[in-house]
């Protein structure tokens, strides 16, 4: 395959961005069940960083926040990866956190 035709079919790097979101009452519970579930992913997958953000303009007195974790490697995060982090949020208690929304990026191909 010509290196051409090799940088067309290549899979770009995919970033995983999850979010979703928590009730007051369960954020403490919930922050520590996220920080684990990273943990283990970045004992698993080596080179995987991760991130854990919430919305800047939640409204004051909102019930519940929306939070955001962020999953990138340097090689792109792993399909087996994408699967133990889908296997360790279905483990989460239920009603611990809203439905997980999970987004794929990748960066775009040429220069700004």
């Amino acid at each position: 395959m010509s290196d051409d035709l090799a940088a067309l079919t290549a899979t770009p790097p995919r970033s995983l961005f999850v979010y979703y979101r928590v009730p007051l009452a369960n954020q403490a519970a919930a922050r520590q069940a996220i920080n684990v579930i990273q943990q283990r992913l970045h004992e698993e997958h080596p080179g995987l960083t991760t991130r854990l953000m919430q919305r800047a303009d939640t409204p004051e007195g909102s019930p519940e926040a929306t939070w955001m974790e962020v999953y990138e490697h340097p090689d792109g995060v792993s399909a087996a990866c994408e699967a133990r982090l889908r296997d360790l949020a279905d483990a989460l208690p239920h009603g611990l956190i809203g439905a997980r929304h999970v987004e794929t990026f990748c960066p775009m191909a040429g220069r700004s």
